[in-house]
């Protein structure tokens, strides 16, 4: 590892690069937390490829797509945080909505299982669909999503759906 971070150091250049492809210049914000960020991972991706091949060949081009890639992988990653951090404030907003989950579960009862069926029949078919993935213990949207082949976004804006009309099937009682 020693090697990959005098490999790192000695090019300063090459992370330059990454960055600017990457439309994070000097001035960003986020620049210098990138570049360390960046010398960081050369250093990983030089060991590594220095193992592998074990080769003293050029290995520039390799090293800079190599960065970029991983570079990119983080800034998704990173993204996707901040979008599921976003989704659980949203979430968080909504609380005096009831939950599916505690829908389905007192189901047991004979009037709250006519609501139940009252509920069902106002769903869309996607709706239903959803609500019957709830039914059998799946609860988890991104499990969900990916069994229905929808995005998340769409599995949560059909369970605020559901439970909005299970609020209206109540005050209508």
């Amino acid at each position: 590892m020693k090697r990959g971070f005098e490999y790192a150091l000695k090019n300063n250049r090459l992370i330059y690069g990454v960055l600017a492809q990457l439309n994070y210049k000097v001035g960003h914000p986020d620049f210098e937390d990138m570049f360390e960020e960046a010398r960081i991972l050369l250093a990983e991706i030089y060991t590594e490829y220095y193992r592998k091949e074990n080769a003293k060949e050029e290995c520039g081009s390799y090293m800079f797509q190599k960065l970029k890639w991983r570079l990119l992988d983080k800034l998704r990653q990173k993204k996707r945080k901040q979008v599921e951090v976003c989704f659980s404030q949203l979430a968080n907003e909504n609380d005096e909505l009831p939950q599916i989950e505690e829908i389905i579960e007192t189901g047991d009862n004979i009037e709250i299982s006519d609501s139940l069926y009252q509920l069902y029949k106002r769903c869309t078919d996607n709706e239903k669909m959803l609500l019957s993935y709830y039914s059998v213990g799946v609860t988890k949207t991104t499990e969900i999503a990916r069994l229905m082949g929808k995005s998340r976004m769409t599995i949560n804006r059909w369970r605020k759906s559901i439970q909005e009309k299970y609020l209206e099937l109540n005050n209508e009682k």
